[in-house]
């Protein structure tokens, strides 16, 4: 009974860490006027999806909070970003981002929840980078000049 007690004690504190978390986002992300920075965002999920957390960060679906309240702060960060001339830049940001979104631990993979991240995951590059990729290509890029293109393709294999 002591072990249950403790463990359950034990669980409580990480609700309450979690909790405490969540409502810094919230007061983050609550302000209309003010988007807050893309780093910090990145900070507050690493801290949610950490080891002292990442049982209730899988059990809750945390990830899912991700979607909605980093699209603004990213959105921002990547608006002047050139794919022709910096494809690297969305790899970047995209592989920062990846290990909060998809839990690659095979020990807690769950094919729901793996399925719900994925789809988060593809949303977030479609949002952020392959609308950018189509609108540099169709208005920018000069067809009779292929290395900018290539050059894309090639900074973007880490993510393909």
């Amino acid at each position: 009974l002591a072990h249950r007690v403790a463990a359950g004690q034990a669980q409580i504190k990480r609700f309450r860490g979690i909790e405490s978390i969540l409502q810094r986002l919230e007061a983050r992300v609550s302000n209309p006027a003010e988007t807050p920075p893309a780093d910090e965002m990145l900070s507050i999920f690493r801290e949610l999806k950490s080891e002292e957390f990442k049982q209730e960060f899988v059990m809750f679906g945390l990830a899912a909070l991700a979607l909605p309240m980093v699209t603004p702060a990213l959105q921002e960060q990547m608006s002047d970003w050139n794919p022709l001339a910096q494809p690297e830049r969305a790899v970047n940001m995209l592989l920062q981002w990846k290990p909060l979104l998809l839990d690659e631990d095979e020990s807690t993979a769950n094919p729901v929840l793996e399925a719900q991240n994925t789809a988060l995951f593809d949303a977030l590059a479609e949002q952020l980078v392959v609308r950018k990729i189509q609108t540099s290509l169709t208005n920018e890029w000069d067809v009779h000049d292929a290395r900018p293109c290539v050059t894309l393709i090639e900074g973007l294999k880490g993510m393909v």
